[in-house]
């Protein structure tokens, strides 16, 4: 089952933090939206598939895998990736689901991955794409939110712990 869907901007922690919770909470497990869409479509990137599928099949297929995920005898953390946040017809079905938005201010996030070396894109390209008016709007409907601006991982950590035991 799908206890709670982790949205939010790239590279602000989604899969990483989710990994660390369920790592160490008992009764908890961790999928990541996009590796199962990767595996389980045989794909070593999901960027060109987003291109050759199209927008619809690709959110079609992203919810078929969530669906999947609900048969799960396991209560599961899902990072929930960009493209999969990308469609309006999504933004109301993924927020079906149980949601909290990881947030972070645009330049502080675009500079820190920066410096992680995973953001190649100028701030303004970034900005546009990351924090675009229709994921703007699936951030801000999800049922929490969580600035995790300054924090580092361990801050995160904590901060994404005392979130979910309020929900």
């Amino acid at each position: 089952m799908i206890a709670i869907l982790l949205l939010g901007p790239s590279g602000v922690g989604k899969t990483t933090l989710g990994r660390r919770l369920a790592d160490h909470t008992t009764g908890f497990g961790f999928a990541d939206l996009d590796e199962i869409l990767r595996n389980s479509y045989k794909l070593n990137a999901l960027a060109p598939c987003l291109q050759t599928w199209g927008l619809e099949l690709f959110h079609q297929r992203s919810l078929s895998c969530l669906a999947e995920l609900e048969s799960s005898p396991t209560a599961l953390w899902v990072a929930v990736g960009a493209g999969s946040q990308l469609a309006d017809q999504g933004r109301c079905e993924l927020l079906n689901y149980p949601s909290l938005s990881l947030w972070a201010s645009p330049r502080w996030l675009w500079q820190r991955n920066r410096d992680l070396g995973r953001e190649p894109r100028p701030f303004e390209t970034f900005l546009a794409i990351e924090y675009s008016s229709t994921r703007l709007a699936l951030y801000q409907g999800a049922q929490q939110q969580l600035d995790l601006t300054g924090l580092d991982l361990d801050q995160a950590e904590s901060a994404l712990r005392q979130a979910l035991n309020q929900t």
